[in-house]
């Protein structure tokens, strides 16, 4: 076969899979828990752990891909004769075709057993299937460590409300990890930044500018002496080196420091802390402000984060996610200025790592900035909005006047000098 035979055998005119499922209070209530429940199993210290997911747990997760990652529709079905997986990729192309992806996963009393994977016109078997992932996972963690991994599974039960995965861990696979060095591989594929070294450099100014700080200081203090440091750094003769990869390194030590403690998981601390600059942290952490408000200012770092980890889309999604979760019973509500900082935050790590010519561009900019230069003013935007509420006033993400909202929100950024940059 040809290889353009081979690419409309692939592809269609059509996506057979359409979008189902919408961020939403209730699917962000259910990722929580879901999230909850992964994580105390992965915690736990048990090597034969359970793996419970439900319809609406899945449902969740689909509505949170789709709005993550806009060229992707996928639907999953929990029956009792597997878990259906259906899916369509939008493929950036100028005319439309599509990759359509439909398997199941099947019942198993040993291992993962998966039917026929159909692409298109092109059907492989379950166990080629499985083969190349095996091929992969070995390619990239080690050899023999594919099988290892996908015969953890000792058995799949699916049912029509919810799937049981049980496990049985096989507990030299961490060791086999460590030593083929898969932990600094993911952190240097995935992290927040890859060169250390520049990222302990700033990190250990920003300690020492701390100190000198009020507990209460506003976050664009910390962001333009930071970037000052570095323009100055470049008046040094011959010095070569990336304005992106600088540029990630200032905001991985921001994210460092006035983060949460779990992005150590990622990109490793410089160093640890005395007793002083631990409690001037700690302090600063939940008193420095961006608009006046910490609880932006976390807003903001958090999804400075995201962006480095992932993607714009996928940050955006998350930050929605976030503020339907407040719109639960319990919740602070949803809050549109939440929302400007999550999105704030969002392009500036865009702009600041966009190109070469642009991170070089905007350091004098950034070493400069004014809280006003980071935030316009939140004036007018709602907050509190419980979930009621929210659906009286804006229906879905989807509709005209939550689209409004965000091109509110979106238009005000875009009237600070910062965010003319370009975004994407």
């Amino acid at each position: 076969m040809s290889v353009g035979g081979l690419f409309l055998a692939l592809t269609d005119s059509t996506a057979k899979t359409q979008r189902v499922h919408q961020i939403s209070a209730e699917h962000a209530a259910q990722s929580k828990a879901l999230a909850s429940r992964l994580y105390r199993t992965i915690k736990s210290t048990n090597s034969s752990p359970t793996i419970f997911l439900t319809q609406k747990e899945i449902d969740g997760l689909t509505a949170l891909a789709h709005r993550a990652i806009s060229r992707l529709s996928i639907d999953v079905k929990l029956t009792e004769h597997g878990v259906v997986i259906q899916s369509s990729v939008d493929l950036p192309l100028p005319i439309s075709r599509y990759v359509n992806i439909v398997g199941t996963v099947l019942p198993s009393e040993s291992g993962i057993e998966l039917s026929a994977i159909d692409i298109g016109d092109v059907s492989i078997s379950g166990e080629r299937a499985l083969s190349w992932l095996t091929m992969a996972l070995d390619l990239y963690v080690g050899e023999g460590t594919g099988q290892s991994l996908l015969s953890s599974f000792s058995s799949i039960k699916p049912t029509k409300q919810y799937v049981v995965a049980n496990l049985n861990v096989d507990t030299n696979l961490l060791d086999k990890a460590t030593s083929t060095g898969l932990l600094s591989k993911i952190r240097g594929e995935f992290g927040l930044a890859k060169d250390e070294e520049q990222v302990a450099q700033n990190y250990e100014w920003l300690v020492e500018f701390a100190q000198t700080q009020r507990s209460d200081a506003d976050i664009s203090l910390f962001v333009r002496h930071l970037f000052q440091q570095n323009v100055a750094l470049q008046r040094a003769p011959s010095l070569e080196h990336s304005y992106v990869e600088q540029n990630k390194a200032i905001l991985a030590a921001l994210i460092l420091y006035f983060g949460s403690d779990r992005f150590g998981m990622i990109t490793p601390k410089p160093r640890s802390m005395t007793l002083a600059e631990h409690l001037t942290r700690n302090n600063q952490k939940h008193l420095v402000t961006l608009g006046g408000r910490n609880d932006l200012m976390k807003h903001f770092v958090y999804s400075v984060a995201l962006q480095l980890l992932s993607n714009n889309a996928t940050s955006d999604a998350l930050g929605e996610f976030k503020e339907f979760l407040d719109t639960n019973q319990g919740g602070s509500g949803f809050s549109f200025a939440d929302l400007m900082a999550d999105r704030a935050g969002t392009r500036m790590a865009m702009i600041a790592t966009h190109s070469e010519a642009q991170a070089k561009q905007v350091q004098p900019l950034l070493a400069r900035v004014s809280d006003g230069d980071l935030l316009p003013t939140i004036e007018g935007l709602a907050e509190g909005v419980n979930q009621r509420e929210f659906s009286t006033t804006y229906g879905d993400i989807e509709s005209r006047q939550y689209q409004q909202m965000v091109q509110t929100i979106d238009s005000r950024l875009k009237s600070l000098p910062l965010y003319q940059f370009a975004w994407r």
